[in-house]
């Protein structure tokens, strides 16, 4: 258990110690590794360009707990419609034999679900912060990610978590470590969750070509140029160029239709 880190969290209680276990698919310059590490610049997880929902990401913690809340930091412009959460409980076979079952052979009780504000809604691209109440007794949780809600801002369709936490107690622990960890959550932490901005909202010298285009064309077609903007940077580090000019030709026509808009 990691105790309570920020002052904000109090009223949340004491952080779990919790692994990530399983993930269905990540993208390669955001894979789920990421969500290690809570600082100022974190852009956390997300789904693989085009991949099939939902996605499933699954956590561990060190043995039974009492789960009272699990907080997820939802990406700016990649925003699943919905998240549905799940448990898995110890049996009673397992508390006595002192050993938990694997994630992928235990038995998961749905919960509930969370909906996130949709892209439109959320015109200035600030990250959504859900505080899911829990209240229960669990070794393992698992996270059912909708499909994201349409964007022109997310154009491979991915969804993106960009920092957890979860809290609780510690009811008991296990012999052993019959499942995978892939990482884990939070290993370095800097900042709590309400202070991880995007990159354009808590930097703001970060995107100062943009700055520059937006003095001559409109606040909403600047901020989907610098989305661009990205994505052509990173077409070219993939050698993708045909990717990367039909960016370009995109980037062009979003200017002249920004500039016009403003006449």
């Amino acid at each position: 258990m990691l105790g309570t880190l920020f002052s904000s969290e109090e009223k949340y209680g004491p952080r779990l110690t919790m692994s990530l276990c399983h993930c269905s698919s990540e993208d390669g310059d955001h894979p789920a590794r990421a969500l290690r590490h809570q600082v100022q610049n974190s852009t956390g997880w997300q789904s693989d360009k085009g991949c099939v929902y939902p996605q499933e990401l699954g956590f561990a913690f060190e043995g039974e707990v009492e789960l009272h809340f699990i907080r997820v930091l939802s990406h700016e412009r990649k925003i699943a419609s919905r998240i549905e959460v799940f448990i898995a409980e110890a049996t009673k076979e397992e508390i006595e034999n002192g050993m938990i079952k694997p994630y992928h052979s235990s038995n998961f009780r749905r919960l509930g679900y969370v909906c996130f504000v949709t892209t439109a809604d959320n015109a200035f691209g600030a990250r959504e912060l859900k505080t899911i109440n829990i209240r229960q007794k669990c070794v393992y949780v698992k996270l059912l990610i909708s499909r994201p809600y349409s964007s022109d801002y997310n154009l491979f369709h991915q969804v993106g978590i960009v920092a957890l936490t979860s809290h609780g107690t510690i009811r008991r622990t296990y012999q052993g470590a019959p499942t995978r960890r892939i990482c884990l959550i939070g290993e370095t932490v800097e900042v709590p969750l309400d202070e991880m901005l995007p990159p354009r909202l808590g930097n703001p010298q970060s995107v100062q070509p943009q700055d520059d285009i937006g003095l001559e064309i409109d606040q909403v077609t600047a901020r989907r140029i610098a989305e661009i903007v990205l994505l052509k940077e990173r077409a070219v580090a993939a050698e993708d160029y045909d990717l990367a000019n039909a960016l370009k030709s995109c980037l062009l026509s979003l200017e002249r239709v920004g500039k016009n808009s403003i006449i």
